[in-house]
């Protein structure tokens, strides 16, 4: 199975937190008459907390779940439909190009596009590969024993043989 994409996981999140933002919303209210009625404090509390984070959080969880939604948009017109300049993403979403340019830009910076470069206008593929750093063999080849650093270079403490940095 296909690992499931950093942007699909962080739109469940939010999904999740706005769903539970809501309906604690909702439910805070009767928890509030029915803790108030039957002399139950800590259910009258307790409504009074959802009540007040389901009004004031749920909004904006539903806002910052609606610009997720418009970044996986943005990220499978760029991974699934290979399409790679901000112009032709708009034209495709029929969005404007300045709000195109804002969400990739975001998009790259939260990992959600992986393997490109952006250079304000177009995507292209990244073909850098990170240097190979060379591998010192901290063995002598000579008897077997663990090297010793100099500032040349290595030197075997067993029998001398000396190995110069590249």
């Amino acid at each position: 199975m296909k690992e499931k994409r950093l942007i699909d996981r962080v739109i469940t999140k939010s999904f999740v937190t706005a769903l539970i933002l809501s309906v604690g919303f909702v439910a805070g209210i009767p928890a509030i008459i029915f803790g108030a009625s039957n002399g139950m404090t800590w259910l009258l509390i307790l409504g009074i907390i959802a009540c007040v984070f389901g009004f004031y959080g749920s909004p904006m969880a539903w806002v910052m779940f609606g610009e997720k939604k418009k970044a996986l948009r943005v990220v499978d017109c760029v991974t699934k439909e290979h399409i790679l300049t901000v112009k032709e993403i708009a034209m495709q979403l029929q969005w404007n190009e300045k709000e195109v340019k804002e969400i990739v830009q975001k998009s790259i910076v939260n990992n959600y596009i992986d393997g490109y470069i952006f250079d304000g206008e177009n995507l292209t593929l990244n073909q850098k590969k990170a240097p190979k750093r060379e591998r010192i063999q901290n063995k002598c080849s000579a008897c077997g024993a663990t090297l010793t650093k100099t500032d040349t270079g290595y030197y075997c403490p067993y029998c001398g043989t000396t190995f110069e940095e590249k």
